[in-house]
């Protein structure tokens, strides 16, 4: 108790982070090839018509690294992000690390005001956050898994999708 009294203090907690700036109103995280030429035409066009800010990433010179930056860049500047889970969002390595990205903005700005808002479209909740057997959605997961060589990224996936059912 004697040596408690003259120890340094303990230094002060980090700031929360700042504010982030709304570039966007909305990010919608989704598998192009289930929904890119039906519902997310309709969904842009109703957003735009409806004056909502969304990002869209038509830009199909970006790639690599690039991309990923530019795509994690408009997650974290984006107010609400919709996930739309579909039969193959878990077989496309960019929509999970979007996923896991939105998550981390969530935990990140949630007294900020951002929100994760997850969609069903075709599949189950439960398909999602505990990839169930079976399914075409834990089946996707499967394929991307085994073309995955680092398994603390897998784990982080494997984490994020877990974690959709807290997002309400």
């Amino acid at each position: 108790m004697f040596r408690s009294l003259f120890a340094p203090p303990l230094p002060p907690p980090p700031p929360p982070p700042p504010p982030p700036q709304w570039k966007y109103d909305v990010f919608v995280s989704f598998r192009g090839k289930d929904l890119r030429r039906n519902f997310m035409s309709h969904l842009f066009s109703a957003l735009k018509q409806a004056s909502i800010r969304c990002f869209r990433d038509n830009a199909r010179e970006d790639i690599g690294e690039e991309i990923k930056s530019k795509l994690l860049k408009a997650i974290r500047h984006a107010r609400f992000a919709l996930i739309m889970f579909s039969r193959n969002y878990a077989d496309s390595k960019w929509c999970m690390n979007e996923l896991v990205g939105i998550l981390e903005c969530k935990r990140r700005y949630e007294n900020h005001g951002h929100l994760a808002v997850p969609i069903f479209f075709d599949v189950k909740p439960e398909d999602i956050s505990k990839l169930t057997s079976g399914s075409e959605f834990a089946q996707g997961f499967e394929r991307l898994r085994g073309n995955e060589k680092d398994d603390g990224q897998i784990q982080k996936w494997r984490d994020a999708l877990r974690e959709t059912k807290d997002l309400r």
